[in-house]
Parts: C-alpha cells; sequence; structure tokens
C-alpha cells in the first residue's frame, strides 16, 4: 500500500491510497479561512482492509446491484459473485476497491492508479485494464477520470464511493445539509433495493430535489421507497453526456462551514446514499466516531442492474473498445449563488 499527497496553490489537499484507488482525506477551505477534511475515512489500514462500507473507494467493476448475480451477454449466461445473496454488489467479494493499485503516473496536480482485473474475476468475463486519474484543480475542485478497456465484451460500471461530510468529517450527522439533484426521475427499487426497470417522476414526492432542500427534513418521513432502503439509496437518471460536464447536476450545501460542492459528471445517474447502515460508534480516522447519516454519497454512474435491463442505458463494454468517464467534485465557499431565487 502507498500514499500520495496532491496540493493545489489554494492550499487543498487529496490524500490518495494505492489500496482501492481510494480518497483517504480532502482538505477544503471554509467561510472562516481554515481547511477541513470533508471525506469519512477509517482508523488503520487493517480497517480499510475489512471496510464493508466502501468508504472512498473506487468501485468496480460494476457499481451498484446486479440482481441474482447473474446477466445475459451474446455468449450465454454470465454468473457472479454473490456477495450480498442472492444479489451481486459493487464487483464482488475481489472487486476493485480491495485491489492494491500501481500509481502509474504521478505529477504536481495529479496521479493516475492502475490495475489489471483478470479473465474471470468476480465472475467478469475479459481481462480488464482500468486507469482512475485524479486532479486536484487550481479551482478546487477533485477531477476522476476513468478510462478502462477489456480484451473480451464484458459489462462496466465504475464509481467513486467517497461519503462527504462538507461540515467536517468529524461533526456528526450530514442530514443538515441542503441538496438539489437535477433530476425528474429516480429508478424504482424493490426490497432488495434492486431497480424495478420503473423510472418514476419525483415531482410531488420527497425524491423531488429539484429545488434545494435539506435532507434531514425528508429522510424521516413516511414513503415506501424510504422505508424500502432506510433512507436515501436511489438512482436518479440523467441524461449523459459530455455537455452535461458544464453544469452541475447536483450541488450539495453545509451552512456550519459555508463549503458547497457540485457534482458534475458525464454518466446517465446519480446514485444518492445517505449512509443509512453506518454502524453507531463506528471508529474513523483521527479519533473521530461515526453514526448513520455522518456522510452523503452522490455516486455517478449507470443505473443499478442495467445489464439485467433492457431499457436502461447499456454498460457493455465490447472487446477493444475503450470506456472513457470523467466525474468533478467542485468546491467552494458561500451560499451557492444557483440558489439565490430559490
Amino acid at each position: 500500500m502507498q500514499m500520495i499527497e496532491l496540493e493545489n496553490r489554494n492550499g487543498c489537499k487529496a490524500a490518495l491510497s494505492t489500496l482501492g484507488a481510494s480518497v483517504r482525506s480532502l482538505h477544503v477551505p471554509t467561510k472562516r479561512g481554515n481547511l477541513i477534511d470533508v471525506v469519512l475515512g477509517l482508523s488503520s489500514e487493517d480497517a480499510y482492509k475489512n471496510d464493508e462500507l466502501y468508504i472512498g473507494v473506487t468501485i468496480g467493476r460494476y457499481s451498484g446491484r446486479i440482481a441474482g448475480g447473474q446477466f445475459k451477454l451474446p455468449g450465454g449466461v454470465v454468473r457472479l459473485d454473490q456477495n450480498q445473496p442472492p444479489n451481486h454488489l459493487h464487483g464482488g467479494v475481489t472487486g476493485l476497491h480491495q485491489r492494491h493499485w500501481v500509481i502509474s503516473e504521478l505529477a504536481g496536480d495529479s496521479a493516475e492508479f492502475s490495475c489489471r482485473s483478470p479473465d474471470g474475476e468476480g465472475g467478469y468475463p475479459g481481462s480488464l485494464d482500468v486507469c482512475v486519474r485524479y486532479t486536484l484543480r487550481a479551482d478546487n475542485a477533485l477531477q476522476i477520470d476513468y478510462r478502462a478497456v477489456s480484451d473480451a465484451d464484458t459489462v462496466i460500471n465504475l464509481t467513486n464511493h467517497s461519503y462527504f461530510n462538507l461540515a467536517g468529517h468529524d461533526r456528526g450527522s450530514a442530514l443538515s445539509h441542503c441538496l438539489e439533484i437535477r433530476s425528474s426521475q429516480i429508478a424504482e427499487i424493490d426490497k432488495e433495493s434492486i431497480p424495478t426497470g420503473r423510472t418514476v417522476p419525483v415531482e410531488g414526492t420527497l425524491f423531488d430535489f429539484r429545488s434545494p432542500a435539506v435532507v434531514g427534513q425528508r429522510i424521516d418521513r413516511e414513503d415506501p421507497q424510504l422505508e424500502l432502503a432506510g433512507g436515501f439509496d436511489h438512482a436518479w437518471v440523467l441524461e449523459g453526456g459530455e455537455e452535461q460536464l458544464h453544469e452541475p447536476v447536483a450541488i450539495l450545501f453545509a451552512a456550519e462551514s459555508g463549503v458547497s460542492m457540485r457534482v458534475s459528471t458525464d454518466q446517465t445517474s446519480i446514485q444518492f446514499y445517505s449512509a443509512n447502515f453506518v454502524p453507531d460508534a463506528w471508529v474513523g480516522k483521527s479519533g473521530a466516531t461515526y453514526g448513520a447519516h455522518q456522510g452523503l454519497c452522490l455516486e455517478t454512474q449507470h443505473l443499478p442492474n442495467s445489464p439485467n435491463e433492457p431499457a436502461f442505458p447499456s454498460t457493455l463494454l465490447r472487446a477493444g473498445d475503450v470506456f472513457r468517464s470523467q466525474t468533478v467534485y467542485a468546491f467552494d465557499v458561500g451560499y451557492p449563488s444557483e440558489w439565490a431565487d430559490a
């Protein structure tokens, strides 16, 4: 395991690890002029090796759930690890989050991590070469670029699973954060948190974050979808494409620190997970203890279970084709200007 740190001219710092190509800490400025760490982390390397919460890691080969741990390709049925029986979650037991990546390139403001997932790992066909590049930009944005190529037809769905608390990782619940998600539909889930194949409008529901809303004012209200997931753990549907990188698909804000985060991506969904199952008194980094809802995940990706849902955007990666994707988490200080009239 190797740790590296990126730093920009404003003093922002991102600590990264080769275990899971993960984000261990991310220090950004607050309204008081100091720097705070806005991502959750664990207390030791042993804790990271045994982590079941996927804190800060790169998720793959497939982020999210795949029903029954299987899907079809033209060559037949592909059977995957059922690490959340009977389903497959986040790439399985030997997913990319547990791999020791290598640093393939290191510059002043960026670092690229690479690894090879061999044919059959987790049940997936094809040897997959994956690269993740982190860039800490001068405008206080953490840019993540993904690239992958396989020697056989397979599926792919990569994301980063950081838990954000914009008041500081050690400041308790993040339910006071205000959130906007620029999407009019979510993927409906069943009792196993698998998408049913239906996308449903958010209008008139607790899932309508098209205008900013405080997360904690909604999470405990009665709603069948919230009850199924124990809170928010749903995918909001996006159009996708490079044009989507020019405007945020989601904005998160913490009044306590004055820190805002804008999320931009070319992906076709964003999974908002409100850390519903973080255990009480979970031991974190720097002597902190965590609990449920202490961080909020905004995972840019394709829809879960897409290989089994023909109506969802395809996650098929043909042999020899190059998968590319970009996500940007941009940090600023002050009430988001986009909300001035909200």
